[in-house]
């Protein structure tokens, strides 16, 4: 079935529900099988664990009303974009479970919803819900069950559903654009071109923070400032949340920075497409240009889904090949890929995009072309003298460059040179909570290389 957007379409609600057929052709051979209008599969062929739970909804009957107006729920869906992304795939759920069997069980009617999202396909054939993000869905649903009835809801059914689909799922990965790339985006001339002008802003700023597509979907004019440097230089503020942040926004300091002149030259031209009175609200608007050919602002904002394209035209533009793998998570894998090109550090690279996750972040890091080229020129044998491990090849100045970036200045006073002492000392001291001097706790000299570090501890 080919559909143009995300939410059940009332021909979705009026259709024939799938046959027996059509659902056991539908479904792996351990989970197929004849369906009965209370349970979709019979016992015998579900484990353990997702048996229980269909024989615990069959025997209830009737699910009792859910209840959808919990303060708490609103409070949440109106709190952030991860709210309003959970209000609507909730409300699309609650959509379709108006046009099925009243006596049906929650757990029957999620399976049947699930299956016809994992079936529906665009005009190309191609799988519109990929597996990983329908468990997403199954994570919303049991968030908002627990909001509204404060118990947990029981999705074994499901489960193993989805288990199956990931076996047989194959992820893609979305492709990434390369600084010279984006120096050729930037370097082309916008000046009679609004969709070039406005394709140009959105990378830079989806880049900047290493946006997810929502979370730079939802920008406004009040989250992008305009700052100038005591060097009278330019750069924007881009304060913005993260879609996987629960509840309202907690930390009003979640932003980041443009400093590149070219990329800063682009955000002028885009915000002064707009008259000073109009810019509040959304950030993201159409942009057209009148018959004197001057590029200006619209009131209409853009959805998620023509910004999610915006890659794909970008890629197409640029001659990139497989352009399709642009998706609106390019941004996100361009902006990390391009810091651990930088030799940004795993920690840099965690601040940078927000992940929690070591792992995740280190596979960029591994598969960066700078840690290809190290692992060449370690392994190319006319090299071995060039390259050496890092606490061979430093000198002591560079270990005192080091040691300088890594120790802060105020606790640690680091002294090398001729000047040092013959004997070097490490000097422990601690400063009282309510004393101004600092006590010396104990001096021990130490043979070394002429080194000095002072330690004071704060207790």
């Amino acid at each position: 079935m080919a559909v143009d957007s995300d939410s059940t379409s009332d021909e979705e609600l009026t259709q024939p529900q799938p046959s027996n057929d059509s659902l056991r052709s539908s479904l792996p051979n351990d989970l197929s099988s004849p369906s009965s209008p209370k349970s979709v599969l019979p016992m015998a062929s579900l484990p353990i664990a997702a048996a229980v739970a269909l024989a615990t909804t069959a025997a209830l009957g009737k699910s009792a009303p859910i209840r959808t107006t919990s303060t708490s729920w609103e409070t949440f869906c109106n709190g952030n974009t991860t709210g309003k992304e959970y209000k609507k795939r909730i409300d699309d759920f609650l959509l379709f479970r108006t046009k099925r069997n009243a006596d049906e069980s929650l757990e029957c009617t999620l399976y049947h919803y699930f299956l016809l999202k994992h079936e529906l396909t665009d005009n190309d054939g191609i799988q519109l819900h990929a597996p990983t993000s329908m468990r997403s869905w199954l994570s919303m649903f049991k968030r908002w069950w627990q909001f509204t009835q404060g118990e947990n809801l029981d999705c074994a059914l499901v489960e193993v559903m989805l288990k199956q689909w990931d076996k047989r799922h194959l992820v893609s990965k979305a492709s990434t654009f390369t600084r010279e790339d984006l120096h050729s985006l930037y370097s082309m001339p916008h000046d009679q071109n609004a969709e070039l002008l406005f394709d140009k802003a959105f990378a830079i700023v989806a880049i900047s923070f290493a946006a997810r597509g929502c979370e730079a979907t939802f920008l406004s004019f009040d989250d992008v400032s305009r700052v100038i440097d005591a060097n009278s230089t330019a750069s924007y503020v881009i304060r913005h949340e993260r879609a996987k942040q629960s509840g309202p926004r907690i930390n009003e300091d979640i932003s980041c920075l443009v400093t590149g002149p070219d990329e800063v030259a682009i955000i002028d031209s885009y915000i002064a497409a707009f008259a000073v009175e109009n810019r509040t609200g959304r950030f993201w608007r159409y942009l057209k240009r009148n018959k004197a050919g001057v590029i200006y602002g619209t009131a209409a904002p853009i959805g998620k889904n023509p910004l999610s394209m915006i890659g794909k035209k970008i890629a197409a533009r640029l001659k990139k090949a497989n352009a399709e793998t642009y998706t609106g998570h390019c941004w996100r894998r361009t902006a990390i890929t391009l810091g651990a090109e930088a030799g940004l550090s795993l920690l840099q690279l965690k601040s940078l995009s927000g992940h929690k996750s070591d792992r995740i972040v280190q596979q960029y890091i591994d598969q960066s072309q700078r840690m290809k080229r190290i692992h060449a020129d370690a392994l190319a044998v006319d090299q071995v003298e060039a390259f050496q491990p890092a606490n061979k090849r430093n000198s002591s100045s560079e270990m005192d460059v080091a040691a300088a970036a890594v120790v802060p200045s105020s606790p640690v006073v680091i002294e090398h040179g001729a000047d040092a002492p013959t004997t070097p000392a490490i000097t422990l001291a601690t400063t009282e909570p309510t004393a101004s001097s600092t006590r010396l706790l104990n001096t021990t000299p130490v043979a070394g290389r002429g080194l000095s570090f002072s330690f004071s501890l704060q207790l």
